[in-house]
């Protein structure tokens, strides 16, 4: 049984701003998923470097060629 009636452009209004709504919350979710992202790869690079003399408490006797 098709519905008695059927008016496509109301539903259309009807509809309009909760799509609205949802298109506005992915759209954030998207913009802060892409700032998280970019946020996290941003640390890999922030590690400290080795200093020269390497690291404390490493074994760092050298051996010479006689």
């Amino acid at each position: 049984m098709a519905p008695h009636d059927t008016d496509t452009p109301k539903e259309a209004r009807r509809h309009a701003f909760p799509l609205a709504g949802m298109a506005i919350v992915a759209a954030l979710v998207l913009v802060g998923f892409l700032w998280w992202v970019s946020k996290s790869a941003g640390l890999i690079g922030d590690a400290e470097p080795v200093p020269e003399g390497g690291i404390q408490g490493e074994n760092t006797e050298t051996t010479t060629n006689p």
